[in-house]
């Protein structure tokens, strides 16, 4: 749902959740470097959330907010921090609360000085152009 040029709302249910009648929300940020993708918790899953945005077909500078990873297994994190990386080609990331420590780190190392952590109070400034390895 468009709400304003360039500003686009994507709905998600997470039907296996606590409450799968009740869409999560995230925004999409359309700029000329590709969409900047805002997420609260990825409940329903953060691929599945990126499809929603059509990132497939649209390069996605940055990702930003919880991806629901703390109670993941590793080998999920590392799977899921590889696709975004290459197969889904987020040029920077800054993951929040819940995507956890294991992710906190793969991510550092997979994504390097595009690399943020969205923490309570932090300001991250949209990068103009989204460098990619």
């Amino acid at each position: 749902m468009e709400i304003a040029p360039g500003i686009r709302l994507v709905a998600n249910r997470d039907p296996d959740g606590a409450f799968p009648e009740t869409p999560e929300l995230s925004l999409v940020l359309d700029t000329p470097d590709g969409q900047v993708v805002l997420v609260g918790c990825s409940h329903p899953g953060i691929e599945r959330i990126l499809e929603s945005a059509h990132a497939g077909a649209r390069s996605v500078a940055m990702l930003v907010g919880g991806l629901h990873l703390v109670t993941t297994p590793d080998e999920e994190i590392d799977r899921l921090v590889q696709a975004l990386h290459t197969a889904w080609r987020v040029g920077a990331v800054a993951p929040g609360h819940c995507s956890g420590e294991y992710a906190f780190a793969a991510m550092q190392r997979a994504w390097g000085g595009r690399y943020h952590y969205a923490g309570a109070g932090t300001v991250i400034e949209l990068p103009a152009r989204a460098g990619r390895d």
